[in-house]
């Protein structure tokens, strides 16, 4: 892959991810298969509600049945699975399933989370000071919740800025793009968070960052740097000492910690289709 070559798979009709321990494309996407590839997750949704399926070398068996709505966030670790889904009374609450018992606890109520990975669930909120937001990370295994990092401690504060009106109302700029528009493209082989800043569709307006402890950042894509010729990465995995990321128009890069992103290989995209990692081969 560093050469510049790749070779394409035959991932049938319904190959999204690749499970590399069970050596087989899967109907799913990369984050909703375990870190070894030994299972997957995946949601059957239908009108009278949704069943959680759990898939190993065994079989693939319906765990967990809802009236409502079930959102995968992924696995936080090999031992467990984190999603959302209504409880009893209908509250949307994030449950851990775990995957040797295939049994579900309730993790929050309060507050609800958009990603798993490294041990942890994450979720966007507002600040501890200022009105920026920040991610933070909930680790499972003892309840507690902290600030990994903070936008505006990054970017400094917002400048005010006098408001531009469109028909439809307020205008976005660019800097309240890289400031208020936030998500985890996905995780590192030591499960640290791969963020995105801004919005990679925006020229000049987004930033992707690996995040490698709380407010320890690592810039791939200096913020502002999507312009023509440069890459707005849209996932992203770790594996063989590398992360690695891919954007929509199937741009593929390796970043190793040292230097700067180096785009590698142009995977044909076709027309309508958008380029996304499938996870480690090997």
């Amino acid at each position: 892959m560093d050469t510049g070559v790749y070779t394409p798979a035959a991932a049938g009709a319904n190959g999204e991810a690749y499970a590399r321990a069970l050596g087989a494309w899967v109907p799913t996407t990369a984050h909703l298969v375990a870190p070894d590839g030994s299972s997957y997750t995946y949601v059957d949704a239908k009108i009278t509600g949704s069943a959680l399926h759990f898939v190993d070398r065994q079989q693939d068996r319906p765990v967990i049945a809802s009236t409502g709505p079930i959102d995968v966030l992924g696995f936080v670790s090999q031992d467990s699975v984190a999603y959302t889904a209504p409880d009893a009374t209908g509250r949307l609450t994030t449950w851990l399933l775990g995957t040797t018992t295939l049994h579900s606890t309730p993790v929050s109520k309060e507050l609800l989370y958009g990603w798993a990975g490294g041990g942890a669930i994450w979720r966007v909120g507002p600040a501890a000071r200022g009105s920026g937001i920040a991610l933070y990370r909930l680790d499972v295994r003892t309840g507690a919740e902290t600030i990994w990092f903070d936008v505006d401690g990054y970017l400094g504060p917002e400048p005010s800025q006098s408001p531009s009106f469109t028909s439809e109302g307020a205008a976005h700029t660019p800097q309240n793009s890289l400031h208020h528009n936030f998500g985890i493209i996905g995780f590192d082989a030591s499960g640290h968070p791969v963020v995105q800043l801004g919005s990679p569709g925006d020229p000049g307006a987004s930033a992707t960052l690996l995040i490698t402890s709380p407010q320890t950042v690592q810039t791939i894509v200096v913020p502002g740097a999507n312009g023509p010729g440069h890459m707005a990465p849209e996932s992203a995995t770790g594996g063989h000492s590398a992360l690695w990321m891919v954007d929509a128009g199937g741009h593929v890069a390796v970043y190793r910690g040292a230097g700067p992103l180096a785009i590698i290989a142009n995977v044909p995209v076709p027309a309508g289709s958008k380029a996304e990692l499938a996870g480690p081969c090997s």
